[in-house]
């Protein structure tokens, strides 16, 4: 049969009608796909940021009113929003003239050069920045996993990714959400932000800092302190004061060598421990008892023990020994010592008594701490004296004991100028 070029044509004509019909109807289910997933993933999506950016604006207003937007940008960025708004409340209805001082409550780190965060800034460093700038077939690629090729509709000129944004168009006029960034949450497009700004949220309370700085020490403070104590348990003398606490010297070089390492060393750790942040009274009960039950087992080269005045677990007999709280007596006056051994000599809150050996360790420290006072008040109490009070003391609270502690000076009396001291009951 002869080839009929026209016929050919015909047929041809028809086929690529039929293919653009087919191009069109899938690229309209296409689309109604995609818009299907759009606004099944993206609307919930842009609903929810417009809630969650509307909280967030408000937050920063109400923060805007104490900090910068650079402070604001730390405090957002941290998730301390509400927290520190809390905060700021709090002392308030605490205090009557409180007064937010905004560097109390947003450190800045060191070398902090102003950056000028505004509100959108910081809002978009919290929240992210929708990436609207992904073309949305592309988004729609990445949603739905399928791909535009080329098609005879293209070849010929046409644009069947028109169908898509006239649809999406449409629906992100009926939803007041642009096409794009529908698209982008659709597709989880998203972008955070570093930071440029960096520092840290505290919940600073000034009356409590006040406070804490009257019972807190420095590095150097609290040397001093734990050597001088280190050197009175292991038998040294009283040589002078400072800063109100009495001062003790090694028995011998030996000893105060192996006090101040060791001293050294529990500093170390505690400096690990408090980042930057002060030594509390806590804290040097708990070096104190660390160095006294280091004292207590442990010898110098020729076996003589460091502790003066306890003996070690396996000389006790049990195998174990009680150790009584180890007093923080710093500072404390006559009167204050008194009471503090009423309290601490007095049964446990279920009615117990004390442990006879933990009464002779509260007995024996706070009757070194009188000694120590008297002398340094200007008292002419003798050692014997003292014991005998605090003896008696004791005994009223219910333990017939006295303190073990050798005296301060050779002929058992507390060498100082003026007048009598008297401990008062």
């Amino acid at each position: 049969m002869a080839f009929i070029p026209l016929a050919f044509a015909g047929g041809m004509a028809k086929r690529g009608s039929e293919i653009l019909k087919e191009e069109r109807e899938e690229a309209l289910t296409n689309a109604e796909e995609t818009i299907k997933i759009f606004t099944q993933l993206g609307l919930p999506k842009a609903t929810e940021r417009r809630s969650k950016r509307r909280q967030k604006d408000a937050m920063y207003d109400t923060l805007g009113k104490y900090f910068d937007g650079d402070q604001i940008a730390v405090i957002m960025k941290e998730g301390s929003g509400q927290a520190v708004l809390d905060h700021i409340a709090s002392m308030e209805k605490k205090y009557e003239n409180y007064s937010v001082n905004p560097n109390d409550i947003v450190v800045m780190d060191e070398g902090y050069e102003k950056h000028g965060y505004t509100k959108d800034q910081v809002l978009d460093l919290v929240m992210g920045r929708v990436d609207a700038g992904v073309p949305v077939l592309q988004a729609m690629e990445e949603v739905t996993g399928k791909k535009s090729g080329g098609s005879l509709t293209n070849l010929l000129g046409g644009n069947l990714g028109d169908v898509t944004t006239r649809r999406m168009s449409s629906i992100a006029n009926a939803t007041g959400v642009s096409m794009n960034e529908l698209a982008a949450l659709a597709a989880e497009n998203i972008v955070y932000d570093d930071i440029a700004v960096s520092g840290k949220t505290r919940l600073f309370d000034p009356a409590a800092a006040a406070s804490a700085s009257k019972d807190s020490f420095t590095e150097s403070q609290a040397e001093t302190r734990l050597v001088s104590f280190g050197n009175s348990i292991g038998g040294g003398s009283m040589v002078s004061e400072s800063e109100g606490v009495p001062i003790y010297k090694p028995e011998t070089a030996e000893i105060g060598y192996l006090i101040e390492q060791k001293a050294g060393e529990l500093l170390a750790e505690m400096r690990e421990q408090k980042q930057g942040e002060p030594i509390t009274r806590e804290d040097m009960q708990v070096m104190r008892r660390k160095l006294e039950e280091w004292a207590v087992t442990t010898t110098t080269a020729a076996g003589k023990r460091i502790h003066k005045f306890r003996e070690p677990p396996e000389e006790e007999g049990s195998g174990e020994t009680t150790v009584g709280p180890q007093l923080n007596t710093d500072g404390l006056k006559l009167g204050q010592l008194e009471s503090m051994l009423r309290e601490e000599l007095k049964p446990g809150v279920d009615g117990t008594a004390l442990d006879p050996k933990v009464a002779q360790s509260i007995v024996d420290q706070i009757a070194a701490a009188i000694k120590a006072e008297v002398k340094r008040t200007g008292g002419n109490m003798t050692a014997a004296q003292v014991d005998a009070e605090v003896a008696r003391i004791a005994k009223q609270m219910g333990f017939d004991i006295t303190p073990t502690l050798i005296a301060e000076t050779e002929d058992n009396t507390i060498q100082s100028p003026g007048g009598g001291i008297t401990v008062t009951n």
